[in-house]
């Protein structure tokens, strides 16, 4: 469990397009157990993305070292926010779209709705 926490934090950060921090730890599923002379293959993606927070998932594969078929080891889920280092509270997420071509391309600058405000009424 500790070698996903890297992998998974690089992805939230590439897709922040700055610093994330890890807000909690979502999900955690032991499929097949790994042996010390098996290589570990990590998948990463982030499946979800909210205003300043987003889930990230890992699957993760155990291969025998000589080849054989990948047994899935692991798979697990967690949630990470986007931070403003300057500023050390929650920022909004860049928007991700894809050109003509199908390629990923990012906002220059983040594009969020202002936050609603909750309002309550009094008789």
């Amino acid at each position: 469990m500790a070698h996903m926490e890297p992998p998974l934090q690089r992805c939230a950060t590439g897709h922040a397009g700055g610093v994330t921090v890890t807000v909690s730890v979502d999900a955690v599923h032991f499929m097949s157990p790994g042996t010390a002379r098996d290589v570990l293959v990590m998948h990463c993606a982030v499946n979800r993305a909210w205003r300043s927070s987003m889930e990230v998932g890992v699957r993760v594969e155990a291969e025998a070292l000589g080849g054989g078929v990948p047994a899935i080891s692991l798979s697990a889920y967690l949630s990470f926010v986007a931070v403003d280092p300057e500023a050390s509270r929650a920022r909004c997420l860049r928007l991700l779209t894809r050109d003509a071509g199908g390629k990923a391309a990012a906002t220059p600058k983040p594009t969020c709705a202002a936050p609603t405000a909750c309002r309550t009424q009094s008789s």
